[in-house]
C-alpha cells in the first residue's frame, strides 16, 4: 500500500490567491498510483497558476490565459483525475461540480464516491468564468468565491449591480437572478425545456394577447421586491389588462407583478427549489403559477391559499380568473 499524506486546498475569499496544499503520495511500485500522483501534481500546478494569474489583476487576460492551459477533469469511471485542455468546457464544468475539499485529493483518487454536489445548482461556474467577473459593481466593490462551483459574494447585491455583470462567460452565455440579494447564475435552457416554453408562450401570445386580455412575455426579468432584492426570470409570464401599462425599473426589468407566471421544470431542478420559487411568486402577488414538467408531461397549477392542482394526459388547461375563455391542451404544451 502506498503511504500518503492528505491535506486540503481551497479558494480564498478575497479571490486573489489560491492556497494549495496538495496530497503528497509516497508511491512504491504502483503504475496506477504513479499516474494518479502525476495527475495530482498537474492539478496542483493548474491551481497555483490560477492564483498567480488572478494576482496580476487583469481578469480578461487571466481568462484567456487559463483557457490555453491543461485543466483537470473526472474520467468516465469517476474515480481518477486526468488532464484535458480547458478549451473543453465540459471538462471544466465537471471539475466545478467537485466537492472542493481534501477528500478529492485522497488515496490516488480512489474515493470519489465520497464527494457530493449540491441538490440543485442553477449554473455551476469554473475558474475561467470566475476570473473575468468584475471587482467593482454600481453599488460598490465585491469579492467572489467558488463553493463547489457555486458563485458566492461577500455581500448582498442589488438589481443595479446586475448591469455590471457579463452576459457571456468563457463557458457560455449566462443570466443572473437575485435571491434576496444573493447572486444566482442561470444557464440557457436545453431543447426540451425550450420547446415547452415556446409552446406555452405561443398559446398565450396568439390566443390570449391577441384576444385583448393583456401582454405575454418570455424570459423577462421580474423584480418581486426590493431590499433585499428578489429578481426572477420566469420562462413565460402574462400581465392582464388591469395591470397595464407595464412598469419597468430604470434598468429595464419588469416592475409590474404579472398575474400569471410559467416555470418549466428542468431536469436538475429540485422540488424544494421549485417550491421556493412558487412561494415567492405568490408572496409577491402573482395570482397563478403554472409549473410545467417535461419529464412527467404534467402542469401543476398553484394559487394563493389553495391546494395545488395537477393537469396531465389529455387534460385541458384553463385559467378563468386571469384568462377568461382561454384553453390549452397539455398535448399542445408538450409537443416536440
Amino acid at each position: 500500500m502506498p503511504e500518503r499524506k492528505i491535506s486540503a486546498w481551497a479558494f480564498s475569499a478575497d479571490g486573489v490567491c489560491v492556497a494549495v496544499a496538495m496530497s503528497r503520495l509516497l508511491v512504491r511500485g504502483s503504475t496506477a498510483n504513479e499516474s494518479a500522483s502525476r495527475d495530482a501534481r498537474r492539478f496542483a500546478r493548474y491551481m497555483q497558476s490560477v492564483g498567480i494569474c488572478r494576482a496580476e489583476g487583469n481578469r480578461a487576460a487571466c481568462g484567456a490565459r487559463m483557457a490555453s492551459m491543461p485543466s483537470p477533469a473526472i474520467g468516465s469511471g469517476g474515480h481518477r483525475v486526468y488532464t484535458r485542455r480547458s478549451g473543453d468546457h465540459a471538462a471544466l464544468a465537471v471539475i466545478a461540480r467537485l466537492h472542493f475539499r481534501s477528500r478529492i485529493m485522497a488515496a490516488g483518487f480512489s474515493e470519489f464516491d465520497a464527494w457530493t454536489p449540491a441538490a440543485y445548482v442553477p449554473r455551476l461556474l469554473t475558474v475561467v468564468d470566475f476570473a473575468i467577473l468584475p471587482d467593482e459593481l454600481p453599488s460598490g466593490p465585491v469579492r467572489y468565491e467558488l463553493d463547489n462551483g457555486r458563485l458566492v459574494t461577500d455581500r448582498l447585491l442589488t438589481i443595479e449591480d446586475l448591469e455590471g455583470l457579463p452576459d457571456d462567460l468563457p463557458t457560455g452565455p449566462v443570466k443572473f437572478e437575485l435571491d434576496n440579494g444573493r447572486l444566482v447564475p442561470m444557464s440557457p435552457p436545453v431543447d426540451e425545456h425550450g420547446a415547452v416554453q415556446s409552446n406555452i408562450a405561443a398559446e398565450l401570445k396568439f390566443n390570449a394577447e391577441r384576444s385583448g386580455m393583456g401582454r405575454a412575455r418570455t424570459e423577462t426579468s421580474v423584480v418581486l421586491w426590493r431590499d433585499p432584492d428578489r429578481m426572477i426570470i420566469p420562462d413565460v409570464l402574462f400581465v392582464a389588462n388591469r395591470s397595464l401599462p407595464i412598469r419597468c425599473t430604470r434598468e429595464g426589468y419588469l416592475a409590474t407583478i404579472p398575474e400569471l407566471v410559467v416555470e418549466v421544470r428542468s431536469r436538475n431542478d429540485s422540488a424544494s427549489m421549485i417550491s421556493a420559487k412558487v412561494a415567492d411568486y405568490l408572496k409577491a402577488g402573482v395570482q397563478v403559477v403554472w409549473v410545467a414538467d417535461p419529464a412527467t408531461k404534467t402542469v401543476t397549477v398553484h394559487r394563493p391559499g389553495r391546494d395545488a392542482e395537477v393537469f396531465h394526459d389529455n387534460d385541458v388547461l384553463v385559467c378563468e380568473d386571469v384568462l377568461p375563455g382561454f384553453r390549452m391542451t397539455l398535448a399542445s404544451a408538450f409537443a416536440s
